[in-house]
């Protein structure tokens, strides 16, 4: 099927379908006139490779992974334990993110404290890199 429908049925936008091609996610064979011709089995994969994106698999996890998905050998457990380790490195960053926040809402409220006074040297601004 050409590109267009292809794109419908497996409601990806025409732009993702060619991006997938040119990092060599997706491979449809070409029609005499050049045209792409996606076969039938190709929209598993296609669904496939934009759920993936969609929860943040990077790229070359995906193109690791996915010739075990086309074989049928990708199982769920394989899957699951990606997604896991995806998931302690996102509550990583929310962790440092925390953190971080905790740090700008101290310092705004040292800075709300001295509003008006002038610091009279560098020694009168909080310590950098204090933990708590």
């Amino acid at each position: 099927m050409k590109i267009r429908e292809f794109a419908e049925r497996c409601q990806l936008s025409v732009h993702a379908l060619r991006h997938y091609e040119a990092l060599g996610l997706l491979v449809p064979a070409r029609l005499p006139n050049g045209w792409r011709d996606y076969a039938p089995g190709q929209l598993r994969e296609a669904v496939f490779i934009a759920m993936s994106r969609r929860v943040g698999v990077p790229l070359p996890v995906l193109s690791a992974h996915l010739p075990a998905y086309r074989a049928g050998r990708l199982k769920v457990s394989d899957m699951v334990d990606e997604l896991e380790r995806m998931q302690e490195v996102i509550d990583q960053q929310i962790a440092g993110l925390q953190e971080q926040r905790r740090r700008i809402v101290e310092h705004a409220a040292w800075l709300r404290s001295r509003a008006g006074q002038r610091p009279r040297s560098a020694a009168a601004w909080p310590t950098v890199g204090r933990k708590r």
